[in-house]
């Protein structure tokens, strides 16, 4: 089948969307991508096979221009999508904002609606809230909705009132390369790090990842160990790292080379808050029914994880016996990496099952191959 992927987003920020494309080419499908953010990088990450079509519209700038690039971003996708699928079976977006920038177009075509964040609708236009983009409407006559958790299934089902639970998608990661980056910063900051017991965080960094709690680890626990956080820099995280000096910060690292750093971590950190805003156009869901990609990255390498009570974490973590949901105190963290060092060999062998017994490959071909007279699950 020859699938038109759409994200209108920047790839390297979206890892779930490069092990989509993964999937898809690994399945024999003849792919093409339109994608935003560095071309070069991009080619690197992606299967040599897949046809790659880029987009970059500025995005700073004053809100005049910001709103010109607004429309000629939409001007610009849906010319492409016309054009390509005259030759394309299928198209797949890949986010609210693809949806919306395609708009009316997408009913034209068999849609996969797929869904990285929890959201119930978008502003068909910036900087307002009066105009709905009605997102439903094009979840209501996809030929398959996906989203990458359980709960959210369910919940966008009640919302949109689907007449099928959508397809659940889990956020593993899927390359086609191995890890092989040649960044001598990145292996300068591997040495730095070898000896220790790290204690890893990698993801944005942002107010609703309770992330000065487990800063604190770095002023409680021993030498033996060092609390990294790896990702792009922002205010919020350097004011946290002047209260807490011996907290190490990594740059953020384009996919899969940041595995590099992931497979020598200890325990993985998975800290994640309900909030009472919504933050940006997401659900005040959407912490609470997270989909953390890190979960499968760190299990790929067996690391034990200690994360909080929310569902999308503290369920996997227990029903699969790969980690521990803490309170939000120092000392239950202390007290949780305690219970996972005298069970580490255990529960580091439950996290590479965990991630081995989850199949990429069939749960997309049964998407694509969706028959409407059967479940979703």
């Amino acid at each position: 089948m020859k699938i038109l992927v759409v994200n209108a987003w920047d790839l390297l920020k979206l890892p779930p969307v490069i092990s989509l494309v993964t999937t898809l080419n690994n399945l024999g499908h003849e792919v093409t991508l339109v994608t935003e953010g560095d071309q070069i990088e991009i080619r690197n990450i992606i299967p040599s096979n897949v046809k790659l079509i880029n987009i970059n519209i500025k995005s700073t700038g004053s809100i005049f221009s910001l709103t010109k690039n607004f429309f000629k971003r939409k001007k610009i996708l849906r010319e492409i999508v016309e054009n390509n699928m005259k030759k394309n079976d299928l198209l797949w977006t890949t986010t609210d904002l693809t949806v919306r920038e395609i708009g009316k177009d997408l009913l034209k075509y068999k849609h996969v609606m797929q869904l990285m964040e929890l959201i119930e609708d978008i502003p068909l236009f910036p900087y307002q809230n009066l105009f709905k983009s009605n997102l439903k409407k094009y979840a209501r006559v996809a030929y398959a909705v996906v989203v990458p958790e359980y709960n959210r299934a369910h919940i966008l089902q009640t919302w949109w009132g689907l007449e099928k639970t959508p397809y659940i998608l889990p956020n593993k990661q899927s390359y086609h390369t191995e890890i092989n980056s040649n960044d001598t910063d990145l292996d300068e900051t591997i040495k730095l790090l070898s000896g220790k017991k790290v204690i890893l965080y990698q993801g944005v960094f942002k107010r609703e990842r309770p992330l000065e709690i487990f800063a604190q680890l770095s002023e409680h626990l021993s030498e033996d160990y060092l609390v990294c956080f790896m990702g792009q820099s922002n205010e919020y995280i350097l004011d946290i790292k002047k209260r807490y000096p011996r907290l190490v910060l990594i740059p953020f690292v384009n996919p899969p080379s940041h595995l590099k750093i992931t497979q020598i971590a200890y325990i993985g950190l998975l800290p994640y808050l309900p909030s009472s805003e919504k933050g940006q156009h997401y659900s005040v869901l959407n912490s609470l029914y997270s989909a953390p990609n890190k979960l499968y990255e760190y299990a790929k390498f067996g690391i034990p994880m200690l994360g909080t009570k929310v569902p999308g974490v503290e369920v996997p973590l227990m029903m699969n016996n790969i980690g521990v949901a803490s309170n939000l105190s120092i000392n239950s963290l202390i007290d949780s990496i305690d219970i996972l060092e005298k069970n580490y060999t255990s529960y580091s062998a439950n996290a590479k099952k965990f991630y081995k017994k989850l199949d990429l490959q069939s749960i997309v071909k049964e998407i694509i191959e969706n028959d409407k007279n059967k479940s979703y699950f």
